[in-house]
């Protein structure tokens, strides 16, 4: 169903007057209402450009809320979401930055596990957040080192490899 553009543009300033509450999820839903709604209309191309950038920054900021309240599932559910939307309207800056906090959380949570003598669950958290972030040095690191402990020499030398040739290079 496409709206006239006088409604994108009442359902955008419901967005941007949520998004200034810092009702972030309030806002989210209503920029994605903008987007899909607007996508139609030359009218609304301006507001529906506008909500793609703002769209993730929404996503970002409820990830950095369930960090503060120390829930990290949902702030890497948040934080992969907002680099995702990112980097699907080119905004590759907020990319890296919604990556960077999905990298800390999972070496976070990968230190523990490998902290805890959990190396194969402390492996797949660190090739998770080396995905996320691949010039994170220490993720590498801990990655190579749990490959290690895990008796899995090869891959951990493979990744040690990486690293020397990619600072070699720098």
């Amino acid at each position: 169903v496409s709206l006239s553009a006088q409604d994108v543009t009442a359902i955008y300033n419901e967005a941007a007057a949520a998004f200034g509450a810092k009702d972030f999820a309030g806002a989210a839903a209503k920029f994605e209402q903008v987007i899909e709604q607007g996508l139609d209309s030359e009218k609304a191309a301006s507001l529906v450009a506008m909500a793609k950038t703002t769209l993730p920054k929404c996503y970002f900021m409820m990830g950095g809320g369930a960090i503060r309240t120390k829930n990290y599932d949902e702030a890497l559910k948040n934080f992969t979401k907002s680099a995702e939307l990112a980097e699907l309207y080119g905004d590759m800056s907020q990319m890296a930055k919604a990556n960077g906090w999905v990298a800390k959380i999972y070496q976070m949570q990968g230190g523990s596990a490998f902290n805890s003598k959990d190396y194969a669950t402390a492996v797949g958290i660190f090739e998770k957040g080396y995905k996320a972030d691949p010039d994170n040095t220490g993720m590498a690191l801990n990655l190579a080192m749990s490959y290690c402990e895990l008796g899995e020499y090869e891959k951990g030398m493979e990744i040690y490899d990486c690293l020397l040739y990619t600072s070699d290079a720098a």
